[in-house]
């Protein structure tokens, strides 16, 4: 496989929902919270979650075209977090980068990665933070809140060997984590990707195929594979399915990342993000 062929270039980036009310026939004609809150939007039941280390993905865009995204990011990594932020158009943008940049990668609060240096700034938890994390946690307890259907949650934790990492044919030893779609891939077949042979794999696989296809069948996720029942969270009691190869189970509680997101809620506060 052709390395250079398969490399992402992804960094910075910086997406969200286009309001489309121009149009005759919008897709989204407002702001997606706004929508949810006054019952617009297609009340029925969601599978909704994210994987224990979303943000790897971007530190794996270091790690193709060896050099290249690494030299654009370092030239000047504020720049790039205000633009990873959507803030290059605000007048306090570059200040909130900076904020951002202490925060993450300067202070004492930073975290240890399991990576080089060199994709552990991108796989930090900035990137998993404002990039994940923080919009994924709020849309889902938004849509407890307000949907009359329940919102099974998720939390995805296994590492296989069809991971992100393996097909960009990066060294095995740079750990990524199980980054952002890696459930996807023993989920769906795809180009490029070899059936799921080690039994591990298989059994994360059908796992997944039997909760995804019982949920699209009658609204309710379930897998002989899975303890108990996955039940949905709700706005008094979150819960989400923790989903791996030797225990997958069901946790009665917030999701592990909930309090590091002060900071977000902080800068929140601060400049009306």
């Amino acid at each position: 496989m052709d390395r250079k062929k398969y490399a992402l270039c992804l960094w910075p980036v910086a997406f969200g929902p286009r309001v489309d009310k121009e149009r005759t026939s919008p897709f989204l004609p407002d702001d997606p919270e706004k929508l949810i809150t006054l019952g617009q939007f297609n009340n029925v039941p969601l599978i909704a979650g994210l994987t224990e280390s979303e943000g790897g993905l971007f530190g794996a865009t270091l790690a193709t075209f060896p050099g290249f995204n690494l030299k654009a990011y370092k030239s000047d990594q504020i720049k790039s977090i205000r633009y990873t932020l959507g803030m290059e158009k605000r007048e306090d943008g570059y200040e909130i980068a900076q904020k951002a940049y202490h925060e993450y990668f300067i202070s004492n609060n930073k975290r240890s990665c399991k990576i080089p240096t060199q994709y552990a700034e991108l796989t930090s938890d900035f990137g998993l933070d404002f990039g994940f994390f923080k919009p994924i946690d709020e849309s889902v307890k938004l849509w407890s809140k307000y949907s009359a259907h329940p919102i099974y949650y998720y939390r995805y934790g296994y590492r296989h060997k069809l991971g992100l990492a393996n097909l960009l044919e990066l060294p095995f030893k740079i750990d990524f984590g199980v980054v952002h779609t890696d459930e996807l891939l023993l989920m769906f077949t795809s180009i490029g990707s070899p059936l799921a042979k080690h039994p591990h794999d298989v059994k994360v696989s059908n796992m997944l195929v039997d909760l995804w296809t019982s949920f699209a069948t009658d609204g309710v996720p379930k897998s002989n594979l899975v303890p108990g029942n996955w039940l949905p969270t709700t706005e008094k009691q979150t819960r989400y399915l923790q989903i791996n190869a030797q225990n997958p189970k069901l946790v009665n509680d917030s999701m592990p990342f909930e309090s590091q997101l002060a900071f977000c809620y902080i800068m929140m506060a601060e400049h009306i993000l």
